[in-house]
């Protein structure tokens, strides 16, 4: 048995054992003997390796500076805003128009959050409700948690 990757448009989509003898049907791939990894590339005459970044794990909390530091890094606030915030607990106006969005239930919870916590949490329910105000997906959120960790 030797190994074979499975290549469509250049790229490798899948690697198998295969004895290169019995019917083995692949319609719309290449079968190419060789060293290669899925997500690698073929140019016609040999594999290339494509660098796989690993990400960083999502810290599942992160310091009230870094959370409004990296929101002022992305300008998602103003570095004005994010000093208030973490000197007098002050809330920028931009999260304060989106907990002004919230039901009237909620918003009092949510200023108490933003405006006292010394610590953000990457899954609390809030956290979740402002990426979505922000227009984010989860994985950016996790990126911004990552960024936020790392200052």
């Amino acid at each position: 048995m030797a190994r074979y990757a499975l290549v469509k448009d250049g790229t490798v989509e899948n690697v198998v054992e295969w004895d290169g003898v019995s019917l083995y049907e692949t319609p719309g791939y290449e079968k190419i003997a060789g060293p290669a990894e899925i997500g690698d590339t073929w140019d016609g005459n040999a594999f290339h390796r494509v660098e796989r970044v690993t990400p960083l794990p999502v810290p599942g909390v992160i310091s009230d500076r870094q959370f409004y530091q990296q929101l002022a890094v992305m300008a998602l606030i103003t570095e004005e805003d994010a000093l208030a915030a973490v000197m007098v607990g002050t809330i920028p106006a931009q999260l304060a128009a989106l907990v002004d969005a919230m039901p009237a239930q909620a918003q009092f919870p949510a200023r108490m959050l933003l405006s006292g916590a010394v610590q953000f949490q990457r899954h609390h329910p809030l956290t979740e409700a402002l990426g979505l105000a922000f227009g984010y997906t989860g994985e950016q959120l996790d990126d911004l948690w990552r960024a936020a960790y790392a200052l």
